[in-house]
């Protein structure tokens, strides 16, 4: 039996807005509970909890060399038995230029904790070739709840976004 095609086209577009408000209804409730969110150096005292995150890698660097991939947590670094004085994104930098040795990098990977070793070399960094690095981005993340009614005003935003990348895409 055939139904009128005015009849499948509410089908059609009633399939769609409830994906939509499904989607809605899930932003919501993952901003509520909290998703990993970037943490500026700044607000670290605030997220006692926060992660050092590897945020990329550049390619043929001393870190890719040594296996450290975009993901890892920084769980531990050294160089001679010193270490920096933090572990946020800009002490652990400025360590790593200083470093008079081979660094001592501990990551946790997935439920796996990997000690990895890489020298910090200059001219890896195109716009700064004095400069030793290892050549990793990294970043504090952190898992961040946020109140009612500042998830659904978000979801709103979210959800508009990721409407227009599909529709563009």
């Amino acid at each position: 039996m055939h139904r009128p095609k005015h009849v499948q086209l509410l089908v059609i577009v009633a399939g769609v807005v409830m994906n939509v408000v499904f989607a809605f209804v899930l932003f919501v409730l993952g901003l509520m509970i909290g998703l990993p969110t970037g943490i500026s150096a700044e607000e670290a005292h605030v997220h006692p909890n926060a992660r050092l995150i590897v945020s990329s890698i550049l390619p043929d660097s001393p870190a890719y060399d040594a296996g450290i991939k975009p993901g890892d947590v920084i769980t531990g670094i050294s160089s001679l038995g010193s270490v920096p004085q933090e572990l946020d994104p800009v002490a652990v930098s400025a360590f790593i230029a200083q470093a008079p040795s081979p660094v001592t990098i501990s990551v946790l990977r997935g439920t796996e904790i990997l000690t990895l070793e890489a020298t910090p070399e200059a001219g890896v960094l195109a716009s700064d070739p004095q400069r030793k690095i290892l050549g990793f981005a990294l970043g504090l993340v952190d898992t961040v709840p946020i109140g009612f009614f500042e998830a659904v005003s978000s979801s709103f935003l979210l959800t508009g976004s990721t409407l227009s990348q599909i529709a563009v895409s």
